[in-house]
């Protein structure tokens, strides 16, 4: 009888210690999961920041072409001050999070960036040709960031 009884206190201590074990495990990888998805979370917006940052430098010179206007001195350097920062925030992304973001995303910037380096006959088709690229990168970019962060729903059911 004392065999019997030891038998089952053993199976429930295993029982209990396995269970305890599991449930640390599970929380350890989420916990693991949670924070590169917070991280990769960050590195887009940091990225879309970027790129909206660049679309509104094109967007506002195009505007200007647009309407026949000349910018001031301090507004065309404000301006060009916020591109210059955009376009080093965003290849600073890039190359601190390389290796947590998709290919594609790399990829995608290095793209842009030929695009921006292009040469033009004129001021305005510069301008508006890099207004339109910036804008495809940044659509491209979003799609990219809401399939890569999407989370799996496990009650999608109801």
């Amino acid at each position: 009888m004392n065999l019997a009884l030891a038998f089952q206190v053993m199976q429930l201590f295993v029982g209990g210690f396995l269970g305890v074990w599991l449930a640390s495990r599970f929380a350890a990888i989420r916990s693991h999961e949670d924070k590169v998805w917070l991280r990769k979370s960050d590195a887009y917006g940091h990225i879309l920041e970027a790129l909206a940052d660049i679309r509104d430098w094109y967007g506002a010179n195009l505007d200007d072409e647009y309407k026949g206007h000349e910018p001031n001195q301090e507004t065309q350097d404000e301006r060009l001050r916020t591109f210059v920062e955009a376009r080093r925030k965003l290849a600073g992304t890039i190359a601190r999070e390389v290796w947590l973001l998709p290919d594609v995303v790399k990829l995608e910037t290095d793209r842009l960036n030929v695009a921006l380096s292009e040469r033009h006959e004129s001021w305005f088709e510069h301008v508006d040709s890099c207004s339109f690229e910036a804008k495809k990168s940044q659509a491209k970019i979003e799609s990219l960031a809401r399939d890569d962060l999407r989370r799996p729903h496990f009650l999608s059911f109801k």
